[in-house]
């Protein structure tokens, strides 16, 4: 019998979860087709993926049962992911009051070495969308 490489195996995974999610939807025959529309689309995660199911189903040409399966795994390994990693790794972030904020102000927090969480931060507290 001759030997079958496996060469899904041998290549990364473009997004990672989302083999494991196709193949916990039964729909592990859309792993190549998936990945050439993650590749396409720049879909680096799978909550992008969730967020554009629907354009993404629509591409790979899934019946509605298909794509409920494939949203429900998604959900599944999203809060999973966000169980074991984001939230176990996370740190704790220290919130400013910010009065006013401007690109200045935002450039001066830059400068001063507070990265980019901390200019996020200070947009998430001072802005209400």
């Amino acid at each position: 019998m001759p030997h079958i490489l496996d060469t899904e195996a041998l290549t990364p995974e473009l997004v990672p979860g989302l083999r494991t999610a196709l193949r916990d939807a039964q729909l592990a025959t859309y792993i190549a087709q998936a990945e050439a529309w993650c590749h396409e689309e720049g879909a680096a995660y799978l909550y992008e993926i969730r967020d554009d199911l629907e354009e993404m189903s629509a591409s790979l040409g899934l019946a509605e049962q298909q794509r409920q399966r494939l949203s429900a795994a998604l959900e599944r390994h999203l809060r999973d992911e966000a169980g074991d990693e984001i939230i176990s790794t996370q740190r704790p972030v220290e919130h400013k009051q910010v009065e006013h904020t401007s690109v200045q102000d935002l450039h001066q927090l830059l400068s001063n070495g507070s990265g980019v969480e901390s200019c996020v931060n200070t947009l998430r507290i001072t802005r209400t969308w």
